[in-house]
């Protein structure tokens, strides 16, 4: 587990089953680097034990705190109150869909120390299905086998909200390239990894 001056709050939103939460979160706490906290948006429904079950596994790496919503949010809205909620330096987004890579923030953050202009590491993600069905020429098609520019992944730093603003919340799907295209328009300075997640 390596240490570093900065503070990272990773985001999560989750409309999803208690497995998948699980593993997401499990995957964070395998970082090399573990962050400062996790805050996790959720908006499934997650019962008392379940959540007690996951603040006891993260509570000797780091503070996991549960915000609980009675109805479903869109992703926007949900990352908006994770966004509110964090003490870091750095906001890191993941979805609960996407199992970072074991070296994902330590990678991201030796990009930060080395050029202390970036205010975004965007996320690269690549999108694996299994190879039954139409699924692997739907994906073939519209994204390629290679990384794509994405949300999450990102580790965005924490003042950049207050020159681009927050995210779309009505909106159900297209909030985080909507919020991506407002950062390239007030030419903030960005660069992208290959170090994202699998």
């Amino acid at each position: 587990m390596t240490k570093n001056k900065y503070k990272v709050s990773v985001i999560i939103p989750s409309a999803n089953n208690f497995i998948d939460i699980e593993k997401c979160i499990y995957a964070l706490l395998d970082q090399t680097f573990i962050p400062s906290e996790i805050i996790l948006i959720d908006s499934f429904g997650l019962g008392a034990y379940d959540k007690k079950q996951l603040q006891a596994r993260c509570q000797s790496k780091c503070p996991l705190h549960i915000i609980s919503f009675s109805e479903k949010l869109n992703p926007g809205a949900a990352r908006n109150m994770g966004v509110e909620k964090a003490s870091g330096d750095f906001i890191a987004f993941i979805d609960i869909m996407t199992i970072p890579r074991i070296n994902w923030l330590s990678d991201y953050l030796k990009l930060i120390n080395t050029s202390k202009m970036v205010d975004i590491i965007w996320g690269s993600t690549v999108y694996a299905v299994n190879n039954s069905g139409l699924m692997p020429y739907v994906r073939d098609s519209i994204y390629g086998v290679n990384p794509i520019r994405t949300l999450p992944g990102s580790i965005i730093r924490k003042n950049v909200f207050h020159i681009v603003g927050l995210f779309l919340e009505n909106v159900r799907t297209g909030e985080d390239s909507e919020w991506m295209n407002r950062t390239i328009y007030l030419n903030l300075v960005s660069t992208a990894s290959d170090s994202v997640a699998a």
